[in-house]
């Protein structure tokens, strides 16, 4: 397990999308979870797509993580998936791929962080006709990792 490298998550930022605006404008905040045990990273969707997804791979602690990225067409559906690069180790007992419904985005995450990051959830909301995430989101009913360190937040309401 490296936790050196995945012991923080950062926000990604998703620029050139309008289904994140409110996440490009905000390319300046830099929101993290976790100690100081590991490496902040950004994990950039391509441009025209959105984050629709996490993957990656875990045990007590998130051990390695990417970005699933995904084109909206004009009436929300998406097109085939796309990964950003991968962060962090190989340990983890399993692997987890945590997505948002169709024709929605994220637009959030939480997650449970203490030295290292232990577990993570995504938040997701429907894209309307114009591209953009609506509303404060969803939370997914699946979550990765462990059930140790202390609860955190970060949604697009905050970024």
């Amino acid at each position: 397990m490296d936790k050196r490298t995945i012991g923080r998550i950062q926000m990604w930022l998703v620029a050139g999308t309008a289904a994140f605006t409110v996440m490009a404008q905000s390319a300046g905040v830099s929101l993290a979870a976790g100690g100081t045990g590991g490496e902040p990273f950004t994990l950039p969707c391509p441009d025209h797509t959105a984050l629709v997804g996490i993957q990656g791979r875990a045990g007590d602690y998130i051990d390695s993580i990417r970005g699933v990225c995904s084109r909206f067409d004009e009436i929300g559906n998406a097109s085939a998936p796309v990964t950003t690069a991968t962060v962090g180790g190989t340990g983890g007992t399993s692997s987890f791929n945590l997505r948002c419904p169709s024709g929605e985005a994220m637009v959030g995450v939480r997650g449970r962080a203490a030295w290292w990051v232990d577990q993570v959830q995504i938040i997701c909301a429907p894209i309307d006709e114009n591209g953009l995430a609506q509303g404060a989101g969803t939370r997914d009913p699946f979550t990765a990792g462990g059930s140790g360190g202390d609860a955190f937040s970060h949604d697009a309401q905050h970024w």
